[in-house]
């Protein structure tokens, strides 16, 4: 009697999983078909219940749908709502939603005061080795025109990014991230530096 009761217990979870995953897929195709407001109302009571990507669907539904969402709800705040999913699993440490969250920063806002914003989690991502995160950093970080440009932390992640990323052919071939900081005004005590500092990430990210 027990055991059959166990078994019973264990076939009513097994489904109820199966139903949040199919639920959560099913949130995913209308994503995928740009069902903005089909994804929101399949994935919200699944986001709200804890379940991980279906916060990391819920931002993604506002930065990629922002403009759906300012044509059919205007009382919602696209870019606060997309953050408000991102950063919890941001500050756990997801990389993905630290990329992300840049990403947030890095394009919907003009305003300089989301700047420092935007370096903070792309960093955060690129010292998880989100490629995305630090080949972002390398162009931002890299741009003269940029106000807070950082060459040297601008190198540093070309060098990470090349040795981790870069096809072995185009290493061979002597196009790298790297090599484009050849012609940057640079000293050799500031390319050291660089350096050193991608030397100090792989130490503390073994193969």
């Amino acid at each position: 009697m027990r055991a059959s009761v166990l078994a019973a217990a264990i076939a009513v979870a097994l489904a109820a999983m199966l139903s949040a995953c199919a639920t959560y897929q099913d949130g995913l195709a209308a994503y995928d078909a740009k069902e903005y407001g089909r994804a929101y109302r399949i994935w919200l009571p699944l986001a709200e219940a804890g379940h991980l990507e279906a916060r990391k669907g819920m931002g993604r539904v506002f930065l990629l749908g922002d403009m759906y969402w300012r044509i059919n709800r205007p009382d919602l705040d696209p870019d606060a709502e997309a953050e408000r999913w991102f950063e919890p699993c941001a500050t756990l440490g997801d990389s993905e939603c630290q990329f992300l969250l840049g990403l947030l920063h890095d394009t919907r806002r003009e305003s300089y005061d989301h700047v420092d914003d935007m370096i903070h989690w792309y960093r955060r991502a690129a010292e998880q080795g989100r490629k995305t995160a630090m080949w972002r950093l390398i162009g931002i970080l890299g741009d003269s025109q940029f106000e807070g440009h950082d060459y040297v932390e601008a190198l540093k992640w070309a060098l990470i990014y090349d040795r981790l990323y870069l096809i072995p052919e185009a290493r061979a071939a002597g196009h790298t991230y790297a090599a484009t900081f050849d012609d940057v005004e640079m000293t050799d005590a500031h390319r050291r530096e660089a350096e050193r500092r991608a030397a100090k990430w792989f130490a503390a990210h073994p193969p």
